[in-house]
């Protein structure tokens, strides 16, 4: 008898959805006093849900530098490129292992707007 865990690892259409309290949920309209509070949330529920959390991009104002608009993901966003992989070199007698895939193309993901008074 399989588990819902197998079902869905045998399922590439179909999304995790992680049993989080509703409180500890992202929800669009959430404000922030600082992108360090926005940080340490989305990191809480991302240790709840399972996975953890890196910087994925970010604008800044050209005239003062301040962020004022943020993006955290999931650290297993996007696809592993396949140009950024070592590879061994044949004239070298040094043997690199071979790095498994670290990025499975993860869809978790929280983008953040500084509006002037919160974030």
């Amino acid at each position: 008898m399989a588990n819902a865990l197998d079902e869905w690892m045998s399922s590439k259409d179909e999304f995790y959805i992680p049993q989080v309290r509703d409180d500890k949920k992202p929800k669009a309209g959430l404000t922030f006093k600082s992108l360090d509070e926005t940080y340490e949330f989305y990191n809480d529920y991302a240790k709840d849900a399972g996975f953890s959390v890196r910087i994925s991009k970010e604008k800044k104002k050209e005239e003062t530098g301040e962020v004022v608009w943020k993006r955290y993901v999931c650290f297993k966003e996007g696809e592993t490129d396949e140009t950024w992989r070592k590879k061994k070199d044949s004239e070298s007698t040094q043997i690199e292992r071979e790095r498994g895939n670290v990025r499975e193309n993860c869809k978790a993901k929280l983008t953040v707007v500084y509006d002037g008074f919160s974030l």
